[in-house]
């Protein structure tokens, strides 16, 4: 009986999953006039998805790639006037995949939060602050993480391997980015 239910978790996981990439593709097709009625509600729908499916840390599984799919969707959307109310959401969004998740995703969702600020020009105070956070914490880091991964000794890493954001020179390198922005929009 539980080999059942979790058999029949795993196919409604495969088919979110297959439905979140089939998503991801359709977003570059929408029409100019479809994206202010659609794209809001849709992502509030995405986000709140992220919220309630944690971060997964194995590769090799679907929660991950069905996460994966989420976020790839989230970056590909435009964002629209339409999209400000969203901003709220979307903040804590980016903050809980830059803190939680694994460093594919907080590159994307970086890059996300940069498209946001190009056009919105502004963001939440309290976000800001944890960026500037996440970033400081992430430079306290940097000696083991340099030791870790860039030393002589250093073991190869397992290409198959996820790296959580926390302990990524990738999301390290992209969050100047952000913060630059959020400096010249005066959010210091």
């Amino acid at each position: 009986m539980i080999n059942a239910a979790v058999l029949m978790l795993r196919l409604a996981l495969k088919v979110k999953n297959d439905n979140a990439i089939e998503l991801r593709d359709m977003v570059d097709t929408v029409r100019d006039f479809e994206v202010v009625r659609t794209f809001p509600q849709l992502l509030s729908v995405l986000l709140e998805t992220l919220r309630t499916h944690g971060p997964c840390l194995k590769k090799d599984t679907t929660e991950y790639q069905y996460r994966r799919a989420i976020v790839e969707t989230i970056h590909r959307i435009p964002f629209t006037e339409a999209m400000r109310t969203s901003s709220t959401s979307f903040a804590a969004c980016v903050i809980n995949i830059v803190t939680q998740d694994c460093e594919e995703n907080s590159v994307t969702i970086l890059r996300s939060l940069n498209d946001f600020l190009r056009v919105f020009k502004q963001f939440e105070d309290g976000t800001t602050k944890e960026l500037y956070l996440t970033f400081f914490q992430l430079l306290r880091n940097m000696p083991v993480l340099i030791q870790q991964y860039l030393s002589e000794e250093s073991p190869l890493i397992d290409p198959n391997a996820v790296v959580p954001s926390t302990q990524s020179l990738k999301v390290m390198s992209e969050l100047p980015f952000v913060l630059l922005l959020l400096v010249q929009g005066n959010q210091i």
